[in-house]
Order: structure tokens, then sequence, then C-alpha cells
């Protein structure tokens, strides 16, 4: 069973999942100079804590329960976390909630003045003692001497973010290593894994490859709003699992996979495409080698081929239950 190694050292690589005790808080640059857009990352189950969400009684949280309980999230949360300017409490203008993969994004627009920027976490008056909440993506790690408030100290300082064009080293930075991870996670690999099995040939899964690179570099500079990535991922998977696949599978794969939390400025789609494309440069050619030797073992091929689409199914599920 030696030629099941490289399939297992790929698909066992995943991205870390979120923390469910801590809330992550990134303030970028918004459309004009005096306006902030801040986003926050927790789990339904933390926002639950915070507003009644269940708008239509099944006890499940929904896009649906987020759209309908506008006024409920702005006063459970965005009330409960002013940020200042010098002193001046900041104008909020807009908010928007998402249900993403194993967490919910809130996204709020606040007009603020010049000076320091500070921003009060009262929530976490609300919330058990072991909740803390940490400036930056969730993917950038601790203890780097970012700021973070828990317990009684709930105010923090919050970096005023570089203006619009500018280049952000600590942007980049981040958003390699989120490319990195991204990478890395079960749903990409499993679903590269389906591709290069079903190609079984190095012409093709060359050209396949340079055609995926491309995509996951294009596509990495704006979110995949219209469809779920992983969704996607796993639709490709499966058509991969029945035959082999048309050159435009590709396209579609490495569109999903750079759309999957792509967007932000030049500095970010940047460090996430190369950090994407670094993993997938050396992950490709073995799984391609996997295909290429199966290609003598049509009847294990027959088999293997629809492991990935088990390990993206799986990955998915695990997902989910992580939003509660």
């Amino acid at each position: 069973m030696r030629w099941l190694l490289p399939f297992v050292l790929l698909t066992g690589l995943g991205a870390r999942a979120h923390d469910a005790d801590v809330i992550y808080v990134l303030v970028k640059q918004g459309p004009q100079p005096d306006v902030l857009v801040e986003s926050v990352t927790l789990t339904g189950a933390t926002l639950a804590f915070l507003a009644p969400l269940d708008a239509d009684g099944d006890g499940l949280l929904s896009q649906g329960d987020l759209d309908a309980k506008g006024k409920a999230l702005r006063a459970g949360f965005w009330d409960e976390a002013p940020l200042t300017a010098a002193g001046q409490t900041c104008a909020l203008l807009e908010t928007k909630a998402w249900l993403r993969e194993g967490f919910v994004e809130l996204q709020g627009e606040l007009r603020c003045g010049e000076g320091e920027l500070r921003q009060d976490f009262k929530i976490l008056r609300v919330l058990p003692s072991n909740y803390r909440v940490v400036l930056g993506s969730q993917l950038d790690g601790e203890g780097r001497g970012r700021g973070f408030a828990q317990g009684s100290l709930t105010t923090v300082p919050v970096p005023r973010p570089p203006a619009p064009g500018s280049w952000d080293a600590g942007a980049y930075r981040r958003a390699l290593e989120q490319g990195l991870e991204r990478g890395l996670s079960p749903e990409v690999l499993a679903a590269l894994c389906a591709l290069m099995l079903a190609l079984g040939a190095w012409r093709k899964g060359l050209i396949a490859m340079a055609l995926l690179l491309v995509a996951v570099a294009v596509s990495s500079g704006a979110p995949l709003e219209w469809w779920p990535p992983s969704v996607l991922m796993l639709l490709i998977a499966a058509a991969c699992g029945w035959k082999i696949p048309p050159m435009v599978v590709p396209l579609l794969l490495g569109a999903a996979i750079g759309a999957r939390e792509g967007g932000g400025g030049w500095p970010v789609s940047l460090g996430l495409a190369l950090g994407s494309v670094l993993v997938l440069v050396f992950a490709s050619p073995v799984a391609l080698a996997l295909g290429v030797m199966l290609q003598r073992r049509p009847k294990v091929l027959r088999v293997v081929r629809w492991v990935p689409t088990l390990v993206v199914v799986a990955a998915m599920a695990s997902r989910a239950r992580l939003s509660w």
C-alpha cells in the first residue's frame, strides 16, 4: 500500500479552525479617507450570547436569520463595542453579516475623525470569562504582540490602517501565511488530488497545473460571492471521480481556491496568491505522479479516485459543526 502514502500526506494537512472562544477583529481603510471598515469573525454560538438571531424559530442559524436580525446584531454587538477616535465615538454607517463556513463574519463601516483609535469591547462583560478579542485575522496566529482584550481589560488601541493603494508589509505577511494555510486545507488538497488522479498523464497534468496556478493567482483578488468555494470543490472532486475532466476544470478549481477568503488590497491579494501557489507547485506534481502510477492499476484507481470526494465532504461537515 505504498502508493497511498503521498495521498495520505497531502490530505492529512489542514487549516486551523476558528477558535470557539476568540473573536477576531480587523480594521481596514474604507472607500473614503474618514471611513473605516471593521470585519469581525466569531462562531454562531458566540453570537448567540450577544443577540437573539433565530428569526424563523427552527433552532438553526441561517443567512436569512442574519438578514432579518440586523437591528439585533447592531444593538447586541456594534453598540456594545464602540470605536473611538481621540475620545470621540465613530459613527456607525452600515452593517452587514454573512454566514461563512464554520463561522460568522460581521462587517461595519464607521466614520472616524483624526486621532488615536481605541475600541471598548463591552461585549466581554456578557460573554464567559474565557473569551477574548484579538486584533487581526483568525489565521494570523497569536502571541505576536497584537492587541487583545479579555476579562476586565476591555479597551484596546486599534492601529489605524494605511491609506488605500500603499504597501502594507504586515498585511502582505499575514496574507502570505493565510495563502499557505488555504493551500494546505483538506478541501483544496483533496480536490487537487481528484483532478490529478483523473488526468493520470504528465502532459495533461502539467497543462492543468499551469491553468490552475494562473486561475488561483487571478481570482485571489476577490471573494467568490456567487458560489461557496467548498461546494464548487466538492462538485469538481465528484466529477473527477467519474471521468477524465476537460481542461476547463482546472480553471474552475483554481477560481474556487483563489476566491476562498480572497479580496482586499493588492498586498493582501499578492500574499494570498503567492502563498497558495507555493503549496500547489509542490503538491500538484506529487498528486500527478500518483495518478500516473495508478494508471497501471485501473481497479485500484477506480476506488482511489473517490477518496478525495469523501475528504471534501468530511471537511465541509467538520466546518459546519464548528459554526455551532
